[in-house]
């Protein structure tokens, strides 16, 4: 019985490279699905984060009595509040 050095190593290098495939392609999809449930956290945190700045924007001008829309100019914010510091 003769044994062939070179289809032993052909042989042998092809099971590990199907192992480390199967392993890799393993790994991979657990650490995509990590991802995405990290990028899930990230995007829930943003939006808690918006909802907060808006939140106090309201309060804010709810409480000094001033709203600002697309009409709004400069002067007039401007005006408002030099009319507010002066009554303080």
């Amino acid at each position: 019985m003769k044994i062939n050095i070179k289809n032993i190593r052909v042989k042998s290098i092809c099971a590990t490279l199907f192992i480390s495939l199967f392993l890799s392609c393993n790994n991979s999809g657990e650490k995509a699905a990590a991802e995405k449930r990290l990028n899930a956290v990230l995007m829930d945190v943003g939006r808690s984060t918006e909802n907060a700045f808006y939140s106090f924007i309201e309060l804010v001008s709810g409480t000094l009595g001033f709203t600002v829309d697309s009409n709004t100019t400069r002067d007039k914010v401007g005006k408002y509040f030099k009319a507010l510091a002066s009554g303080i």
